[in-house]
């Protein structure tokens, strides 16, 4: 995270927390407490033909804000929990996927993801010179 800053923060830590994810929501993908990511949820557009037209409004994809890429390939249940958001981002596999009491939230270390809507949160942008050519 180089060019994000965060003030503030929810104390959550539920792998089956449910999550409703809209497009311009904020989801802020801690480790032992700090923020190591954040993403912008935004529609899903199946670029590669994989899914045949799945609509948008039940899936959604996750941009990284800090690099400006797409988190992962594959979409993303709009209507999810932490712990499916966390097998996307955490590269765990869709195994995870269906809630399993006898799956160990080991391989989700001290994981946990922040979630804010538009209606939420603020940016505050500064600028920050980076190369003489640019």
């Amino acid at each position: 995270m180089k060019h994000i800053s965060i003030n503030g923060a929810k104390k959550l830590n539920n792998l089956e927390r449910q999550l409703h994810l809209k497009n311009g929501a904020l989801i802020f993908q801690k480790n032992n407490g700090e923020v190591v990511n954040v993403y912008m949820v935004v529609s899903f557009r199946d670029n590669k033909n994989r899914y045949r037209g799945d609509a948008t409004a039940k899936y959604c994809s996750l941009v990284n804000l800090d690099t400006g890429y797409f988190a992962f390939e594959e979409r993303c249940s709009r209507n999810t929990t932490v712990r499916r958001v966390l097998n996307h981002l955490l590269n765990i596999g869709c195994a995870d996927y269906v809630y399993n009491a006898s799956i160990s939230t080991e391989k989700y270390g001290s994981y946990d993801i922040e979630l804010y809507y538009v209606e939420e949160y603020s940016l505050d942008i500064s600028y920050t010179k980076v190369n003489e050519n640019s």
